[in-house]
């Protein structure tokens, strides 16, 4: 517990001790926390304290509960074994060594209960409360405390040291705060405010350096995600090069497991058959050995017959007769038992060499399943047992696998899917190029009308130039011819004669005037249309390129879609299947 002293000026007291709702939550609070610890009263013996009774306690309730609290800090508190101390005195001197920050009147103390003295008292006793509370939080947590990684900040080392994991710099982190909030809560209890912008700077500072080395690694991971982007990128690249291999593979692939799956059937009755026959063998083989060991019999039992009775030369000769013939049909039986167990040796041998093929087949099968990432790879995954290979259902010995209604039927939907949807793209791609060839045809016309409109225009401009200069030219020689007129009539000095010639020419004058801008509104009226025209035409041709760009890049996302369905096989593994 910290013993720090507190400040030597007096403090004024923030809290609304004045406000009725503030005083009885103070109360509530107090009585709570002594039902919670099992006090009792000191006016009703083994009975807990009652809420009206804090409300306005006695001068006794409240030095009981006064001890009380202290003792929960200091046992010895008030126990009688310091002789002449006043009770006044130890609960002041206690206040100060738990930090409190504001005086405690012994007077209060002394008539502890009254009305004016009860609420200083009450501030007192529930700021110790929360003290209280707070040690016993710490207590209690601390086990929680250090389970969730928080450890004093000297164990974790200094700030801005490499990053070694997430883990490492949450601790580090959570540890300087928690010393920062420890450091700030002790001087607060001292009074020393202004320690707390120095602690918030050193704090920031600590955060920094942290900040610096995260901002480091957080460049290395951006330059690593744009290296990673652009491999991923050169991949989508090449992936979109190789669609239409792929997309021969798929069809291989596809055809390979029809094939497959004749092959297994094609076994699978040459195993059934070659089984009957090893079944047929056997029964033969057994028939035979019965009736050899019924001949065997017989034989003995002559040989018996012969030893025991008495025969004569022709008897004789015909026993061994019987007897070669009888030696030559077991020797002929024999060879017949030995030609039967080699041609079943024969076929178990055909029958292992062509399990191992399958599973050759198989491991491969299996291999090109998984690559392909398709959802129900586990489930079409095959498994050979050997030890049901005499078994007539073929999907025992494929693992449980039913090539024929499960796998070729799964397959054969998507080899169709995958069909239509390249006959799908190929149409597409058709429509996209006659659009395209449309659109440039149209763009061809339009750019050959908007040559014409530019040839029309500059033509308009050379003809309103010439007009033009032609105007100038009969205004100079009829400026000339009414220099000469005026120059005439001031010879002649006659005044009729010289204002029928100026009434003349000034006709004349406005004559050419409106003849000249007749000409020049009509020149540009034709340039307007011109202009309008043109302009018509290149945002025609703008919205012709738009349209171009939105239908090629629908046909790259389609083509990136399809693209990301397809399977790949290489040529070896095709091989291999076909084998």
């Amino acid at each position: 517990m910290s013993t720090i002293p507190p400040p030597e000026r007096a403090r004024i007291d923030p809290r609304p001790i004045s406000d009725k709702a503030f005083f009885n939550s103070c109360v509530r609070k107090l009585h709570q926390y002594l039902e919670s610890h099992e006090y009792e009263s000191s006016t009703h013996a083994h009975a807990p304290i009652k809420l009206k009774d804090l409300t306005r306690p006695s001068s006794k309730d409240v030095r009981s509960v006064m001890t009380f609290l202290l003792r929960k800090i200091d046992p010895t508190f008030n126990d009688g074994r310091v002789k002449g101390r006043k009770f006044e005195d130890d609960v002041t001197a206690a206040f100060k060594n738990v930090g409190y920050p504001f005086n405690i009147s012994k007077t209060a103390l002394v008539a502890a209960g009254s009305p004016h003295t009860w609420p200083t008292l009450l501030l007192a006793i529930t700021w110790l409360i929360e003290l209280l509370e707070l040690v016993e939080g710490v207590e209690d947590d601390t086990d929680d405390f250090i389970d969730r990684g928080f450890q004093p900040l000297e164990t974790l080392g200094e700030a801005g040291q490499p990053l070694g994991s997430p883990e490492e710099l949450q601790k580090r982190t959570d540890g300087a705060f928690m010393q920062y909030v420890e450091n700030c809560y002790e001087f607060f209890l001292a009074g020393d405010d202004d320690y707390f912008d120095k602690q918030e700077v050193e704090l920031l500072e600590y955060f920094e350096k942290d900040n610096i080395v995260i901002l480091s690694e957080i460049e290395a991971v951006t330059d690593e995600f744009n290296t990673i982007s652009a491999q991923v990128s050169e991949i989508h690249r090449e992936a979109a090069d190789d669609l239409p291999d792929s997309r021969q593979r798929l069809e291989d692939l596809a055809t390979d497991v029809e094939k497959f799956h004749e092959l297994v059937f094609q076994l699978n009755e040459h195993k059934a058959t070659l089984a009957k026959k090893v079944e047929d063998s056997t029964i033969e083989v057994k028939k035979k050995e019965y009736a050899l060991e019924k001949k065997k019999a017989k034989v003995n039992h002559l040989r018996s017959l012969v030893e025991t009775q008495e025969c004569s030369i022709d008897g004789i000769h015909k026993l061994e007769h019987e007897k070669a013939n009888l030696e030559e049909k077991i020797q002929m039986m024999a060879k017949a038992k030995q030609e039967i167990e080699d041609g079943t040796l024969r076929t178990a041998m055909d029958v292992k060499t062509r399990l191992d093929e399958l599973c050759a087949v198989v491991e491969v099968y299996n291999r090109q399943i998984e690559e392909s990432g398709a959802e129900e790879s586990k489930k079409f995954q095959i498994s050979i047992q050997k030890c049901s290979a005499h078994e007539v259902d073929e999907s025992m010995l494929l693992g449980g696998v039913d090539m024929r209604n499960d796998v070729l039927p799964s397959w054969n939907d998507e080899k169709r899917e995958l069909l239509d949807k390249a006959k799908q793209f190929r149409r597409d791609i058709m429509s996209l190029t006659d659009s395209k060839e449309s659109s440039e045809q149209a763009v061809s016309e339009i750019q050959d009308e908007a040559e014409l409109l530019v040839q029309e225009k500059r033509r308009v401009n050379d003809t309103r130039t010439r007009e033009k200069e032609e105007q100038d030219r009969l205004l100079l020689s009829r400026e000339k011819e009414v220099t000469e007129k005026n120059s005439l009539v001031h010879s002649l000095r006659d005044p009729n004669s010289l204002e029928a010639s100026i009434l003349e020419y000034d006709n004349q004058v406005l004559e050419l005037e409106a003849l000249r801008k007749e000409r020049q509104d009509t020149n540009l009226s034709r340039k307007q249309m011109v202009l309008k025209e043109f302009n018509a035409f290149m945002q025609a041709y703008a919205e012709l390129q738009s349209y171009q760009e939105d239908q090629l890049k629908q046909l790259e996302e389609y083509k990136e879609s399809f693209e990301d369905s397809t399977v790949s096989l290489s040529a070896k593994d095709q091989k291999l299947l076909l084998k």
